[in-house]
């Protein structure tokens, strides 16, 4: 029998869930909502965007304090962070085509 979508909790999910009621996680993403609520969400998707330039593959929901924050302000954080990694991969793309272009000329 198919399993309901809207009932069923992924990996991640339950991962998610499990860091966040961590002893000391609550008052770490009070703080980062707090630092960060006098910006506006153009400023907070580029500290997103930098923070995902530096760490990479190791920025996940899990790990990533503000994570709660960063989707009440910015959307489904599969959508937002979607379109970090379009946006980095075309200015490395963007940077390679310019080294090439300096090597040929």
């Amino acid at each position: 029998m198919p399993v309901d979508p809207k009932r069923k909790k992924t990996l991640s999910d339950k991962s998610v869930s499990r860091k966040l009621r961590e002893s000391g996680r609550k008052q770490l993403e009070e703080e980062f909502a707090l630092k960060f609520a006098s910006v506006s969400d153009g400023e907070l998707y580029e500290y997103v965007k930098e923070q995902k330039r530096l760490l990479g593959k190791k920025m996940t929901r899990a790990n990533t304090v503000g994570y709660a924050y960063l989707v009440k302000r910015l959307g489904p954080w599969d959508v937002f962070m979607g379109r970090i990694g379009r946006e980095l991969a075309e200015e490395a793309q963007g940077s390679d085509n310019k080294e090439k272009d300096g090597e040929q000329g």
